[in-house]
């Protein structure tokens, strides 16, 4: 008797154990019962477990609806059925595009949602227009889109027509509006299958030029410089160097003004680096 006692016993903590364990489904600051749904601990009215998925660190949606779980709003007028998560704040349903920012959540007018794509973080398009932080970017077809480079404020980005300086405003104005300036510059005849930075970004150069990227612009500079035998110096105990050479000088690439200046090597480098820093004359290149 006592036997079958012990038995019902640890059948029924078992069964519990495994009811508990179905009971309770955590998934990142989710938990959910059977009949509700928690962010953080705290119950979110009107989401349900039944289909519940979590689609981005915003938005989630269950069987019914679809939510922003930043707001704890259900958002409206979309087809629950279809809608999916594109790529980084990028959604679709059967029917349009969506950008979603924290508490925003925006359709993106005449999006065609069977072409859209993500093209890299904020940047998307379809197979007329190319989007930036859920915005359409005027008079920028799709057509060949691409990101040449990326900076920390800025973009270079190329169409089959045109390239532009891309200045995300925003980022400056220390508040996210997906607002990008858009600077055309083809007269600069940029080899962009060559083009490479250096010197912390502020430096380009392609196989013909050399190029200073400031605040708002690109500007092409006239160095005498060899582009071919051109290398950076290593300087041991920076992980960057603002002196370079070619095959028949040494200079130094002045960041914060633009300014190249052609070095007497015995002289000026004492000058402009501290004796504990000297370069290494290994020349170890960084391009």
């Amino acid at each position: 008797m006592k036997s079958k006692l012990l038995k019902i016993m640890v059948l029924l903590i078992l069964t519990g154990n495994i009811i508990k364990a179905e009971y309770f489904a955590i998934k990142d600051d989710f938990t959910k019962d059977s009949k509700n749904v928690y962010y953080f601990g705290e119950k979110v009215e009107g989401l349900s477990p039944e289909g519940f998925i979590i689609l981005n660190n915003y938005v989630v949606k269950d069987k019914k609806n679809v939510f922003n779980i930043y707001t704890r709003r259900k958002i409206k007028n979309v087809d629950v059925n279809s809608f999916e998560l594109v790529d980084n704040n990028y959604f679709k349903d059967k029917n349009n595009v969506y950008f979603q920012y924290e508490e925003n959540f925006e359709k993106i007018e005449n999006a065609d949602n069977k072409t859209f794509e993500v093209i890299k973080d904020y940047f998307a398009k379809d197979r007329n227009n190319v989007y930036y932080f859920g915005k359409k970017l005027d008079n920028m077809k799709s057509d060949g889109f691409k990101i040449i480079k990326e900076f920390s404020d800025d973009y270079i980005i190329q169409n089959s027509k045109d390239a532009y300086l891309a200045i995300d405003i925003s980022k400056r104005e220390s508040f996210r509006n997906g607002k990008l300036e858009l600077k055309n510059i083809n007269n600069l005849k940029i080899d962009f299958a060559t083009l490479d930075d250096f010197i912390g970004g502020k430096f380009l150069k392609d196989k013909n030029s050399f190029y200073y990227l400031n605040n708002n612009n690109i500007i092409k500079i006239k160095t005498g410089i060899n582009t071919e035998d051109f290398i950076i110096l290593e300087n041991k105990d920076e992980n960057t160097s603002n002196f370079v050479k070619d095959k028949n000088n040494v200079y130094y690439f002045d960041k914060e003004t633009g300014n190249i200046k052609k070095l007497k090597v015995k002289t000026d480098i004492e000058t402009l680096m501290p004796v504990e820093k000297k370069l290494n004359t290994n020349t170890k290149i960084f391009i």
